[in-house]
């Protein structure tokens, strides 16, 4: 069997409506056209109104224009479609391109034709009911549309996507105007509706006129006599229709088998009602509806149309932009990341809210690009306020946590955060929490960057006058004035140093507790190779001794502990220092004892030969966990006891129950600790135990 093609055939009309001749043409290829000559229409003209001769001329081929003119195609023909001022001609393409799940007849054009005098348009919105959609028609293509449409004066000008190609002149549009309710929607005529998940569209031009439908128009459900119905009224009366009485005035029919995909309802936003406009400008009253016969209403109450949606209904654009509010407060009230409100936005955008939120969480939240820093302790340098913060802080406290309470007694650190591995860029922030109220949040007072330590204690003066003048004022919170007091500076060894701008806990004159005993020697600085200088801090009403509470992890893991091991293994002397098959031993029992250490320890256990590399962890656990059981049968009883006693007294001091019961006799182990460490010439010195 032959099978012959249309050589004439176009492509879609998104792609301009080729032909193989202007394909050809365009692609300069002489053979092709010699094949195609005899069969194929010259004059054919596409979207743009070009022929095969304007692409022959495009490409450069001489022999191609020859055979063009040769053909038939005389350049008179062209002058004269040139010349003609005017012409009309129909064009019906699908404008969703087969994209949509329920196809509409759409016939695309320009209209204009002026505004009918019987339309009144409503700026209300209206929702519209539930509808019961005829979803046989499965498809719509290009030149392809339901039998019933009418070619000749198509019932319907709609439009809606990005498929429409109409001028910007066009006078018959449906634009998208944010985001609001769900709605569903048709005109008098139309097939089918669609759904377009949560978005508002208004009409914002005008509707074909009901006094256009043809006779033969099956998709029109309105009949004459209903229209002239509501003519007669809105004459007779000064009054102007409401919608929804409007409506139902056209669906007193006889016609009550009315079609479940046709339906009387307008676009949500701009809504156009049959009335007089005279009578529209001389009264805004609304006809009484004991004057309709409700007893004719049997389509109303199948389709149960709703009344114009009101300015405080929950599709006013003032509730939809509060939804930005309320997103930003819950974010900043949880804590939530950027990345997860990122997803979070892209989720309700999609969901029909792109007119209304960003589409990331730093347009949503309004965070600036860049923040202005100081130059503080040759440092970056930015101040938070800790009235500020206290503040921000007591919001998420509940009013049962503050019952009672008088005084707000707070609790400050600082200490040296490292931020990168492969840098020295560390982060010194200054942080604050309120120890007289269970699990309230730790908050930041000040932040100072840099890629060394602190030149100088300037970081720390803005966080003293602030404490100063909350020591002498108080704040004021929900209605209730609160008075404030420190209970202690928490700092590391090194950060105690600098604060209160004494010598390190390492080197000579560095214990808090050998000679000064009490604030007043202190601030007197009576010993004085302890100070480097004056503290800033001393301004305050601050104990600098008692509430600068010890660092147990530098002083005991990092300081007793890992001297006590070192001198076991290079100590001076030979009788205290243990031999390599010792030390050896120690390390295997270490080792055998990893498989037995429980998912709450960070980190197993080493050998000492990695002694230089324990972390703080590892001591404490060495001390308090494992060292009892690995140095027992190595040491000599009388090196083994003196490491009991230390081992003993922090585990006491570790708990609050035993600290109660048993603080004087670890007090006596600490003191028994030192003194026969010196009678054993281990150190002569112990600071801070």
């Amino acid at each position: 069997m032959k099978i012959k093609a249309d050589v004439n055939a176009r492509v879609s009309l998104a792609d301009d409506g080729m032909t193989v001749l202007h394909y050809a043409a365009k692609a300069g290829h002489n053979n092709v056209i010699k094949i195609l000559l005899d069969t194929g229409e010259i004059d054919i003209n596409i979207q743009e109104e070009n022929t095969s001769l304007h692409w022959a001329a495009y490409s450069g081929s001489v022999d191609i224009c020859e055979m063009f003119l040769n053909g038939g195609c005389v350049h008179w023909m062209l002058q004269m479609n040139m010349e003609i001022d005017h012409f009309k001609f129909l064009k019906i393409i699908d404008v969703s391109i087969g994209r949509e799940n329920i196809p509409i007849p759409v016939y695309n054009g320009t209209d204009d034709e002026p505004l009918p005098t019987d339309y009144q348009y409503v700026t209300a919105n209206v929702e519209t009911a539930d509808l019961h959609i005829n979803r046989t028609i499965s498809s719509l293509q290009t030149y392809h549309l339901v039998p019933e449409f009418n070619m000749s004066e198509p019932p319907l000008i709609f439009e809606y996507n990005v498929g429409c190609r109409c001028w910007s002149t066009c006078n018959n549009q449906v634009v998208q105007n944010g985001n609001y309710i769900k709605v569903e929607y048709s005109m008098a005529r139309i097939r089918s509706t669609t759904n377009l998940r949560s978005r508002r569209k208004e009409y914002n031009k005008k509707w074909i006129s009901y006094k256009r439908k043809r006779p033969d128009d099956t998709c029109t459900t309105l009949k004459q006599n209903s229209i002239d119905h509501i003519d007669t009224c809105s004459s007779e009366s000064d009054t102007d229709f409401s919608y929804t009485e409007a409506v139902k005035l056209l669906n007193t029919t006889d016609n009550t088998s009315l079609e479940e995909n046709h339906l009387l309802s307008c676009m949500d936003g701009t809504h156009a009602v049959p009335c007089s406009t005279a009578e529209v400008s001389e009264s805004n009253s609304v006809i009484d509806s004991s004057d309709i016969n409700r007893n004719e209403w049997d389509v109303l109450d199948r389709l149960e149309i709703m009344q114009p949606v009101t300015s405080e209904s929950e599709t006013d654009e003032d509730d939809l932009f509060s939804i930005v509010e309320e997103l930003k407060v819950w974010a900043n009230k949880f804590e939530i990341k950027q990345n997860a409100l990122d997803d979070l936005l892209k989720i309700l955008r999609v969901k029909g809210f792109e007119d209304v939120l960003p589409t990331c969480a730093r347009t949503l939240l309004k965070t600036p690009r860049t923040v202005v820093m100081n130059t503080v302790s040759d440092m970056h340098y930015y101040h938070f306020g800790l009235k500020y913060m206290l503040e921000h802080s007591l919001q998420s406290v509940s009013k049962e946590k503050l019952e009672g309470i008088q005084c707000l007694v707070l609790s400050l650190n600082i200490d040296e955060l490292p931020l990168f591995k492969s840098s020295n860029t560390s982060v010194w922030p200054v942080l604050c929490s309120i120890s007289n109220i269970k699990r309230s949040h730790v908050f930041q007072i000040s932040f100072s960057v840099g890629t060394h330590k602190p030149s100088n204690l300037d970081f720390f003066n803005d966080v003293v006058t602030d404490l100063g003048e909350l020591f002498t004022s108080g704040i004021v919170f929900d209605g209730k004035h609160f008075q404030i007091s420190i209970s202690c500076i928490i700092c590391d060894a090194p950060a105690k140093a600098l604060v209160k701008n004494t010598k390190l806990y390492c080197g000579y004159y560095g214990c808090d507790k050998c000679m000064q005993r009490g604030d007043e020697s202190f601030r007197s600085q009576s010993q004085e190779e302890h100070h480097k200088g004056l503290s800033p801090v001393t301004q305050l009403p601050v104990d600098m001794i008692k509430q600068f509470p010890i660092d147990y992890m530098h002083q005991v893991c990092l300081g007793v502990v890992k001297r006590l091991i070192l001198l076991w293994m290079r100590g001076p002397r030979a009788d205290f220092r243990l031999s390599a098959v010792l030390v050896g031993q120690i390390s295997e029992n270490l080792i055998s004892m990893r498989k037995f250490i429980p998912k709450e320890f960070v980190r197993k256990p080493r050998s000492l030969i990695e002694i230089d590399r324990w972390k703080a962890t590892e001591f404490r656990q060495f001390l308090l966990y494992t060292g009892a059981f690995v140095l027992k049968d190595v040491l000599e009883p009388i090196y083994y006891r003196h490491f009991l006693a230390l081992s003993i007294a922090v585990s006491i001091l570790f708990s609050e129950k035993l600290t109660a019961e048993h603080s004087d006799y670890a007090q006596d182990l600490l003191e028994w600790f030192v003194e026969r460490g010196r009678e054993l010439i281990i150190w002569q010195r112990v600071p801070c135990i």
